[in-house]
């Protein structure tokens, strides 16, 4: 509810209605029920409606809260859905805004890490340049170096 006289108003925590710079509102003003006594979503729940009905996010119960990135229903590791809820992809993919596990277009054995997909680290001895990685001209010398025949 808005109360107030005039052009001026101010907002009521606790009546239900979420305005200004609430969050949520549950119709009471106690903390630790998932909306504060301030009207603000607290830690751990997620808080949606008017009135606010506010549910205890808990990793690992096959629900995906807005604040998970995934929940495959066990807080087991690498299985694609870490044990707190964050995708894991594989060294040759990225995760894209939506949480998908995108593969690289330019990864190879010598690339350590992609992003937008893309190589974005090597191994020690290679150089990134344009998304790829090669052996640097000092490590080719160096193999080259004890062999009869060399292609760079």
């Amino acid at each position: 509810m808005v109360v107030g006289s005039g052009s001026v108003c101010t907002t009521n925590c606790s009546d239900g209605i979420i305005l200004g710079g609430e969050t949520c509102d549950d119709l009471n003003a106690n903390a630790g029920d998932g909306c504060s006594d301030t009207c603000q979503d607290e830690i751990g729940f997620v808080c949606v409606g008017e009135p606010s009905v506010c549910t205890l996010v808990v990793c690992g119960d096959d629900t995906r809260y807005s604040t998970e990135e995934c929940d495959d229903g066990n807080t087991v590791a690498g299985d694609g859905c870490s044990d707190l809820c964050v995708v894991e992809c594989d060294q040759d993919e990225y995760k894209d805004s939506s949480f998908t596990c995108i593969k690289c277009t330019t990864y190879d054995a010598s690339c350590t890490a992609c992003d937008a997909s893309t190589c974005s680290a090597c191994l020690e001895g290679f150089t990134l340049t344009d998304g790829k990685c090669s052996k640097s001209v000092e490590q080719v010398e160096d193999e080259c170096s004890n062999k009869s025949l060399c292609f760079k």
